[in-house]
């Protein structure tokens, strides 16, 4: 995401990545944070300390990543984004970003949208549908449209109903209080950050309630993303060509499971999608789906990630996993 502050941004960059400035730095993927501080700057690229944890240094090695970096100008905390080019025992050289926007931290908590939620808006004579991305007990981000006036910054939204938590939802003004340009895997689009206006007590308080339910909800499946051993776990390729072959399974999560690849198996092959894997779990039958072959270096077993799993046999899973 890229907001320019007000003034130069090439003076503000300059000034708040000065050597001794202290950074945090978080991966985008993993949501890891590590401590460091800048040790030399040129106009291209900044030398940063060794990172503490310590263990970020060989993650940072390995990855090469981009991070998103953190550190406090003016007594304000401000982000940018950047590329790691090097991360030795010596320290990390990344990018200089090339803008930093301030940070306005939250009074709410804020959640991913469940998918599918939209919300309605009533813009002048216009009605609207777009899609949420994340809600908060204080307000939403939408998906926005380039270029759409009627939800330009500071705009005044004369209606919106969002609906979650005990019918009929949430039903308010709004006001825009934030559009930005956000990179992400289907190319840029456009983030539209609305604050709701005029919530009742009691509105306020069935939209923090469904916020943190909602977070609690998200936090036990990213709980089951995490493989664990499960006992008995069996997985059975299917193929009309061959016939069906077994696997020993061994960690499952609700991304898929790791299966003993014995030598000599040409079956297994790294990228290769299996259109029919059976998994049962002490003889009894979990699901059928299909599932693409992952070799994760430094595992002794290969990972069989499924792609195609309905809703229904994610909940089996996930029950599976809580027992």
């Amino acid at each position: 995401m890229r907001l320019s502050p007000p003034g130069p941004v090439e003076d503000v960059v300059e000034l708040a990545t000065a050597v001794g400035t202290s950074i945090r730095l978080y991966l985008d993927q993993s949501g890891g944070a590590f401590q460091t501080s800048v040790t030399a700057s040129t106009d291209e690229a900044l030398w940063l300390a060794p990172v503490f944890p310590t263990h970020g240094n060989l993650v940072l090695e390995r990855l090469l990543p981009r991070v998103r970096l953190e550190l406090l100008f003016g007594g304000l905390p401000h982000v940018g984004e950047c590329r790691v080019l090097a991360a030795t025992n010596q320290g990390i050289l990344v990018e200089k970003p090339r803008d930093l926007e301030r940070v306005q931290r939250r009074r709410y908590l804020r959640v991913p949208a469940p998918s599918g939620l939209e919300l309605r808006i009533q813009a002048g004579a216009a009605l609207l549908s777009r899609t949420v991305l994340d809600v908060s007990g204080g307000g939403c981000a939408v998906r926005g449209e380039p270029g759409d006036e009627r939800l330009a910054f500071g705009q005044a939204v004369d209606f919106v109903h969002l609906p979650v938590g005990p019918p009929p939802g949430i039903l308010t003004s709004a006001t825009v209080k934030r559009v930005a340009t956000q990179e992400g895997r289907h190319g840029e689009s456009t983030v539209v950050g609305l604050q709701f206006d005029e919530l009742s007590a009691a509105d306020r308080c069935r939209l923090i309630s469904w916020v943190t339910e909602t977070e609690r909800g998200q936090l036990r499946l990213r709980a089951l993303d995490r493989p664990r051993l499960v006992p008995d776990a069996i997985v059975l390729l299917h193929d009309d060509a061959v016939g069906v072959r077994l696997k020993p399974g061994g960690r499952l999560s609700l991304a898929g499971i790791f299966v003993t690849r014995n030598p000599g198996d040409d079956d297994l092959v790294h990228g290769e999608m299996h259109p029919s894997v059976e998994l049962r779990l002490g003889g009894e039958r979990v699901l059928r789906t299909v599932a693409r072959v992952e070799v994760i270096e430094g595992e002794e077993q290969v990972f069989l990630r499924f792609t195609d799993l309905d809703p229904a046999q994610r909940a089996r899973l996930a029950e599976q996993l809580q027992r």
